[in-house]
């Protein structure tokens, strides 16, 4: 059975060992909202919600391991994250998928950034980090609920 929790600091280790993994940045346990999916109590995918500041925050990292995809844990973390960002009332929320995720993302209230010109500065950098770093074609994607 899929369940959602917080992550704990205790949790860092595992966390940021799948992002290392894939090549995906490390988390700042201090500066996020981190989400874990567990499938029967192990742990199978995390997702995050990035504070940037100024009233904005990059979703992101959402990886689910191998063995454990087909089970809707990417939906209900991205649920989740979208949730929890309203629930805040945060005004801005991006998200720097691989292209062909822009379907999956859209689902939620994402929609893609033509304009960059009032993007903030932090998640532009880190825009500009992810179509260097990546061989996928990455986009910019900001939720409009």
């Amino acid at each position: 059975m899929l369940t959602l929790r917080a992550a704990r600091e205790e949790d860092m280790p595992w966390v940021n060992e799948q992002y290392r993994e894939v090549g995906f940045a490390a988390s700042d346990y201090g500066n996020e909202i981190i989400v874990l999916a567990e499938w029967n109590g192990e742990k199978a995918g995390v997702g995050r919600l990035v504070n940037m500041g100024q009233d904005t925050y990059e979703m992101g990292g959402i990886y689910v391991q191998e063995r454990f995809r087909g089970k809707q844990a990417a939906n209900a973390i991205v649920g989740l994250l979208v949730e929890e960002a309203g629930r805040r009332g945060v005004p801005h929320v991006y998200c720097i998928p691989f292209a062909h995720l822009e379907s999956f993302y859209s689902r939620f209230g994402y929609k893609r950034v033509e304009d960059e010109s009032a993007v903030h500065p932090g998640v532009l950098k880190k825009y500009q980090w992810c179509r260097t770093e990546y061989p996928q074609e990455t986009i910019l994607m900001k939720l409009i609920p």
